[in-house]
């Protein structure tokens, strides 16, 4: 059930007012507009951008280089809400997320490891 049907079911029952679901329901609406508005400000951000992840080895060589739609990585990091292992070191997925959400273009990541450096960066 939805949150508006649960006001007007209130509503059908008496529990609330007329002008008591008038306000819930004006409320409701407002949150959801900014939850849109929101929303539509993540997606601009981030609109044409690009990530770009090199795995280099200890020789500076790179093994991976990897460049794709930030909209793309996006969408696989809600398959994992916890850490990734790159050679032993965690990297927190969550706040990899975050720092795309507010897509600035730079270096988001710089992790040194025994057999080489991984590098993530939002072009």
């Amino acid at each position: 059930m939805t949150d508006k049907e649960k006001i007007l079911k209130l509503l059908e029952e008496g529990s609330i007012t007329v002008e008591e679901a008038s306000n819930l329901l004006d409320k409701l609406e407002m949150v959801d507009d900014n939850e849109r508005a929101a929303s539509n400000d993540k997606k601009s951000k981030s609109k044409g951008k690009n990530v770009n992840i090199i795995i280099e080895d200890s020789t500076g060589h790179d093994r991976v280089n990897i460049y794709m739609p930030l909209s793309v990585l996006r969408f696989a990091l809600k398959f994992n809400n916890g850490h990734i292992n790159v050679d032993g070191k965690q990297v927190n997925v969550s706040e990899i997320k975050d720092i795309i959400d507010s897509a600035e273009i730079g270096t988001i990541a710089d992790i040194e490891t025994s057999s080489g450096i991984v590098k993530i960066s939002i072009i």
